[in-house]
């Protein structure tokens, strides 16, 4: 008589693994049943699933090819439910991209790992796609769900100054692209700080901030700096003539 024995772990997803001992050199058959309705045969170490949580004994059958020397194991097996969560944002509404979105899970377990790599329960993103997050309960199963994020797209906004020096009360051209409206800080010093290319005229050296919002409300910011040069700072070197 052979000596048959089998160890699986407590998981819906599960590896059986035969550990019997034979003759050297002699051929062997396997049957397995798993006691919810499925078999296989001549598999050593056969993965199975179980559909539902429940109570199941397994029936492992090993016995030479010729059908000599046939042993039986039976061993019970409870199978848990496997956890059941959802993946909740902190908020519905569509927020634009780049804007902070706190992504956790529903229930609280013992492990947490995110398609991002973190293990916290709670992340923040600011990026759409799609974010998946596996959980682990206190008897080791594992369940995963997966949460697709849309986000409004935001403008790159950008500014420039022409010329970036000017001496004290000139003109220069500010311009900013990327958006469909702007809003230029500071005001005072401009002819229209609502313009894409408004004229400011300047007594000292000023830095601008330019917010340009796009069709769908969502905002970005640039800034340029333009200086102010007194007119002695402006050295004229006059050519020397030789007659």
């Amino acid at each position: 008589r052979r000596v048959v024995s089998l160890t699986y772990g407590e998981r819906n997803d599960m590896q059986f693994i035969n550990s019997s001992t034979f003759e050297p050199g002699e051929s062997v058959n396997y049957a397995w049943d798993f006691g919810d309705g499925s078999f296989i045969v001549n598999n050593e170490n056969p993965t199975h699933t179980y559909a539902f949580e429940g109570s199941y004994t397994i029936t492992f059958v090993v016995a030479y090819t010729e059908g000599t020397c046939r042993d039986t194991l039976q061993s019970p097996i409870s199978i848990n439910p496997a956890p059941v969560f959802e993946i909740t944002k902190s908020s519905e509404e569509m927020i634009c991209e780049g804007s902070p979105l706190d992504l956790s899970s529903s229930t609280t377990f013992d492990g947490y790992l995110w398609n991002t790599g973190e293990t916290t329960r709670i992340i923040t993103v600011s990026a759409p796609g799609d974010y998946t997050l596996s959980v682990t309960d206190d008897n080791g199963c594992v369940a995963q769900n997966i949460e697709t994020i849309d986000m409004l797209p935001t403008p790159v906004v950008t500014a420039s100054a022409d010329p970036g020096e000017i001496l004290e009360d000139s003109e220069v051209q500010l311009r900013a692209t990327g958006a469909d409206s702007y809003l230029w800080r500071p005001a005072e010093p401009l002819d229209n700080p609502f313009s894409s290319d408004p004229i400011a005229t300047l007594s000292e050296t000023t830095e601008f901030i330019v917010t340009g919002t796009n069709a769908v409300g969502c905002s970005d910011t640039a800034s340029v700096l333009v200086r102010v040069i007194e007119d002695d700072a402006i050295n004229v070197n006059p050519r020397n003539v030789f007659t």
